[in-house]
């Protein structure tokens, strides 16, 4: 399952690059100590920053809004490729533009797969 696990990290690491970063800005905003820094690590902290728990009504906003950033970002990205790409119809012969549009849908799909958040997985293991 690890080995699924980081697969799917590594197949969308803008997504997961983006979370840990968003993570890391986020505890430094609310004073929560970092334990060790890397986003992009062969565990199940792929995309994370490893931090304290934090206290208080600290926990809701370092868990929600790293999460909540990454779907931000993504929108637009899946906007502007999946709009022409889907609904419009674009083929690859149509427009000089296709590729980017695929790559905009990739992008934005990235940030979406990496919304999960690692303390669910670390309350698991105990």
């Amino acid at each position: 399952m690890k080995t699924l696990y980081l697969v799917s990290k590594v197949l969308t690491f803008p997504g997961a690059f983006l979370k840990g970063f968003w993570e890391h800005l986020i505890c430094n905003l609310f004073e929560v100590p970092i334990l060790q820094r890397g986003y992009l690590r062969d565990n199940w902290y792929c995309g994370h920053v490893e931090h304290a728990a934090p206290e208080g009504k600290k926990r809701f906003w370092v868990l929600f809004l790293p999460s909540f950033l990454n779907f931000v970002c993504g929108l637009p990205f899946v906007l502007a490729g999946g709009l022409p790409l889907f609904f419009f119809g674009v083929r690859p012969a149509d427009t000089a533009l296709f590729a980017f549009e695929v790559l905009f849908v990739y992008m934005g799909l990235c940030f979406w797969c990496n919304l999960g958040l690692a303390h669910q997985r670390q309350a698991a293991e105990g």
